[in-house]
């Protein structure tokens, strides 16, 4: 990582301290008037993977725009690079999404490094929140929403609020084999999301691992709290229990 990177990472922190956050997942309960709610009020969003497919519906951005997910780089690498936001990558897809000179590369994008998953002996997951500053890496565990909360948290953000997170999955009968996940979905028309054109037919994606989701889920909610941060899932719909459900409707 470079010294302007490094910068740039000092630059943000608790840059939106005191803010409240919303992070933004791309679940079928996802409403795109609720994304122009967000923008009236001028608050603060973390977005990620395929939501600016919501943009030729609405005027509202997300303040940082992520991606993870090596299958979601590949897949729409020219419509990541020519987004103009603020975007926060894992270092593993920067030769994809490639680097801020390159030409066709629009927006400001930051790289991090990522921390691999942890097992325990029993070769059961355990979940991890960062510690240190984002330079040394990230947890991305799961779902690319756990990471966009430590990165809210980074932020100084409270309560961090989330919208979209169904955590329930229809899953593809079709799997086919990538070079770096092994075993993968091919899409077949699943409603996984808030577009029901999300993804193409036979698009790719990562095989979706709920109950770990809980886990990352779960540990978020419990150190944040232990940091004097709020944690709530404002999602119109949702199956996950590990964070407290509020009414989207009434935060405004």
């Amino acid at each position: 990582m470079d010294k302007f990177e490094t910068y740039k990472w000092k630059e943000i922190r608790n840059s939106c301290s005191g803010r409240r956050c919303f992070v933004i997942g791309n679940g079928p309960s996802l409403q795109v008037d609720d994304l122009s709610k967000l923008d009236l009020k001028g608050e603060i969003c973390i977005a990620s993977n395929k939501i600016f497919l919501a943009f030729n519906k609405t005027p509202w951005r997300p303040n940082y725009f992520t991606v993870a997910d090596r299958l979601v780089a590949e897949n729409n690498r020219g419509e990541i690079r020519s987004l103009d936001l603020f975007k926060i990558f894992l270092y593993d897809i920067n030769p994809i999404l490639g680097f801020n000179s390159e030409p066709d590369v629009k927006g400001y994008q930051l790289y991090y490094p990522g921390y691999p998953s942890k097992f325990d002996h029993q070769d059961r997951y355990v979940p991890q929140f960062y510690r240190g500053p984002p330079t040394e890496g990230f947890y991305v565990g799961e779902t690319i929403s756990f990471l966009n909360i430590q990165l809210a948290h980074y932020l100084g953000c409270n309560p961090i609020i989330l919208i979209g997170i169904d955590g329930s999955y229809q899953k593809s009968q079709t799997k086919t084999s990538h070079h770096a996940y092994g075993e993968v979905y091919a899409a077949q028309n699943e409603k996984n999301h808030f577009l029901d054109n999300y993804r193409e037919q036979g698009e790719t994606w990562s095989i979706p691992r709920p109950e770990i989701h809980e886990q990352d889920y779960r540990f978020a909610r419990k150190y944040l709290l232990e940091q004097g941060i709020s944690l709530w899932n404002a999602s119109r719909s949702s199956v996950v229990k590990a964070i407290e459900r509020v009414d989207f409707d009434s935060l405004f």
